[in-house]
This record gives C-alpha cells, structure tokens and sequence, in this order.
C-alpha cells in the first residue's frame, strides 16, 4: 500500500463526509486511517459508515488526548509507505497520479505540494498563502535543509504537515512525531522533518483545500494555552537549530526564522485574552535574545543587530520603558538594563552602518542618481546625515513608474528612469524587492554608468536602516 492517509477526527460532523469523499475520488491506493479525540457529536458514527463500506478505512479511539496524540497514533497503525495527514475539516484534490510516480522513480522522505484555501468566515484570510507555484516552480530534489533554505529565502515557507507527504521508513528512523498535548504541533513536525530529510522532492501541483471556518483551532480566540504551548513548541525547533547550528549556509536563514517566529508569538500576545500581556511579552523577548545570542548571533552581521534593535523597539511601543527598566537582561555573559544594552546594540549598529555609507560618495560634490524613492532611500539619506555628515552630493531621484516632475522626494523633482541625464556619474539602487530588476533595466539605458547597488548580499538584505 502506497500511502496512509491519517484523519484525526473531533466534532466535524458537518464536514467529515466531504473530507472522506474527497479521499475516495482521488482514486487513491491507499488506506484511510481515521482516529477520533473524544467527539461529542456524530461524526464517530458517519466514520463507522465508512469504516462497513470501504474495506481500506479504518476507525480508532483516541479519547480526549489531543490531535497530537491522535496522528501519532495514525502513524502506529500506518502500513503504507508514504503518510499523509489530512484534518477532517478539509479537503483534497488533484491527480495523483504524479505523486505515485514521484514514490516509484525516486522514493524522497518528504514529497511537497501546495493548497489552495477558502473562506467561510468573515474575516479577511490571504487564500492563496499555501499556494507557492509562482514562487517555487519546479526544484529538482533537494536535501531538506536545502529545501528548507529555498523556502524561507522565496518566502515560501509554511509548516502545515498537510502540504507534505513523509515517508514513513524516514519518520520511524529520525524518530519523528507530534509533540503530545501541544497546540501548533505542525510548527515542530514539519521544522524537524526538514532538517533531518536527506531528500524532498516539491510538486507544484494543488493537492490540499484548507477551509477557513468558525470554531476551528485556526479561527477562534488566542488564550493562555496558546501562548505557553507556542513558546513551547518554539524551544523545540530552537534544541532543532542547535543541533544543526555549524551549517553555515543555514545561520542567516536561522537568525530570520528565529526573529520570525518570536515576533508571531508577540503579535499573539497581543490579539490574545490574557492579562498579563506584559510579562508574555518580555519573556518573548528573553526567549528569543537567550536562542539568538546562543545559536546565530554574529555581532559583525548588521542583520543580526538590525533584528536586537527591532524587537526591542517593538517591545517599548507595546510595554513602555518604565516596564522594561525594572529589570536586568543577560547577554552573552553580562547583565545590562534596557537602556544599557540598547546603547550596546545602537553602537554596533552605528558602527556597521556608517562603514557601509561611507562606500556612497554622498560627501563629494558630483551628480547622483538614486533609483528608488521609499523608505529605504528615506532611511539611507537620513542615516547618512546622522552617521556620517552632510550630504554634499547633488542628488537626482528616479522612478520607474511616475512621469518626470510630477512628484516631489527630499525636496527635489523626481524623473522617470527614462530621462537620466548623460552627465550624471553614478546611481545608487535603493531598493531590495527588486533591486535585481532595477540594476538590469538600468545597464540597459546607460550600460556606461557605474551602479550602485545598497542591498548586494543575501545575508545583510533585512533592512540596514532602524
């Protein structure tokens, strides 16, 4: 048997018919596993119709012990050689047919595919974030933590377990499951299975319907379990990353993924009920700071100091500064209060800054084009006059989108890229979305001027300027 598709079921009596339904129609050669949490309503019953009527479904108890509990329980019984985990509130869809043949060519641990969501909510959800084709397209078999660095570069990363398939040789040998008892239990899954797989292979096909709805574990409230089970299931991957730590090519793509995830944790506090939010959002900080100064932290990076500096600032809009100052912080070795070891952070970054600035020669009087006219050409221009000096340079800011003197940027009319002036030395790119795109459009119109570009390397491209 190909594959175990593994069901945890729990008060979905109005949506486990057309989830099993679906498994069916994919004409799938398969078993479905289907393990119920303790349901109060009939969904254990629908089940048990399937159960006399498909000799490939199967119906287990698991009362009242979590969804964890229940998919770990799924992969006890498996016999198949790949597991999917599928939540019986939502659907699939596609042919197959390609994973089947992706299983006999060349059997990868984990086997990637993409979603698309629908709503039956009133709130306003991105349906096309577990959609990543445009993104990805297709990558040929990567290690997972190639993948994994894939991923978070294209911003493509979504720790679902429903978007993978797991063999489950590979899942028994890294000895890989749910974190029992904890809510966001797919957070640690798919972060370990990632970094253990010696092949993933991506499919960009639509595989997976995730619905939006009230009352699931998505949609309803953020209490105090949340918050204690998401830094739970934080140190997790942290223990995770520190096992894989000496991969250099992963350290920045950490550094992020540690930033990312703390600030999720602290947008959580604050949407939640609980009411103590200030103590959550200083252990935030204390938990992130302890796992970023351990693992990642390169005081030479200005990425890393960038990150310090941002949540800090987040935490004095969201806390204030009396709060903060009450008590001391440890980094790396030392003890500082909160304006001490801003200080610290503030002049390393000053430091970083300046000698990166110091490259432009905004201090010479010469003609400069600066392509860009946002936040970043905002933070530059101001971080040069604070770090370095007054800027002597006559300035000349282009657009690719305005027409020529129709808009007005630090004072100065803004030209379309389309009329550079022929005397013009230099242009700085002050851009990184599309700094790429910009520096082509501009070697073709005056493939004799030198450019500039403010982001170069990946590494240092989460923004310089606080």
């Amino acid at each position: 048997m190909l594959i175990s598709v593994i069901v945890p079921v729990y008060n979905v009596e109005k949506y486990i018919e057309a989830c099993l339904d679906s498994i069916i129609e994919l004409n799938l050669d398969c078993e479905v596993i289907m393990i119920d949490d303790g349901s109060k309503d009939k969904g254990p019953d629908i089940c048990k119709t399937y159960v006399a009527r498909y000799q490939n479904f199967s119906f287990f108890l698991n009362k009242g012990k979590g969804p964890s509990d229940a998919r770990n329980m799924g992969l006890e019984k498996a016999r198949g050689e790949y597991i999917w985990f599928v939540d019986s509130d939502d659907l699939v869809c596609g042919d197959i047919r390609i994973i089947e043949l992706q299983t006999e060519v060349e059997k990868p641990d984990v086997i990637a595919f993409d979603a698309i969501a629908f709503n039956e909510t009133r709130d306003v959800w991105n349906l096309n974030h577990y959609d990543r084709r445009r993104k990805l397209g297709n990558i040929d078999i990567l290690s997972g933590k190639e993948f994994f660095e894939n991923y978070y570069l294209m911003d493509a990363y979504r720790d679902s377990a429903c978007l993978n398939m797991y063999k489950k040789a590979f899942l028994n040998r890294e000895k890989i499951q749910f974190s029992s008892g904890l809510l966001y239990e797919d957070t640690a899954f798919t972060f370990h299975a990632y970094m253990r797989a010696k092949t993933v292979k991506y499919i960009p096909q639509i595989y997976y319907k995730r619905r939006y709805r009230v009352g699931s574990t998505m949609t309803t409230g953020i209490n105090e379990k949340k918050i204690n089970d998401f830094f739970d299931v934080l140190e997790k991957n942290i223990q995770i990353i520190k096992a894989n730590q000496s991969d250099g090519n992963l350290k920045h793509i950490f550094a992020r993924y540690l930033f990312d995830m703390y600030s999720v944790q602290i947008g959580r506090i604050n949407q939640s009920d609980v009411s103590d939010k200030e103590r959550y959002y200083i252990k935030a900080f204390e938990a992130f700071s302890q796992a970023f100064q351990n693992i990642v932290f390169d005081r030479k990076n200005l990425s890393n100091i960038n990150m310090i500096l941002i949540f800090m600032n987040r935490l004095e809009d969201l806390t204030g500064l009396e709060t903060l100052e009450r008590k001391s912080y440890e980094w790396q070795g030392k003890f500082y209060n909160w304006d001490k070891l801003k200080q610290e952070f503030f002049i390393r970054h000053k430091l970083l800054v300046s000698k990166i600035l110091k490259e432009f020669p905004l201090d010479k009087e010469i003609l400069i084009g600066i392509y860009g006219i946002g936040k970043h050409t905002e933070r530059m221009l101001e971080a040069y006059r604070m770090y370095v000096g007054p800027i002597k340079a006559n300035m000349i800011f282009f657009d690719s989108d305005l027409s020529s003197h129709t808009a007005l940027f630090d004072n100065r009319e803004v030209l379309n890229i389309r009329d550079i002036p022929k005397e013009l030395d230099l242009i700085i790119i002050s851009s990184y979305r599309y700094q790429n795109e910009m520096y082509q459009c501009l070697k073709e119109i005056r493939p004799q001027t030198e450019i500039i570009r403010l982001y170069l390397k990946a590494e240092d491209t989460f923004d310089y300027f606080i």
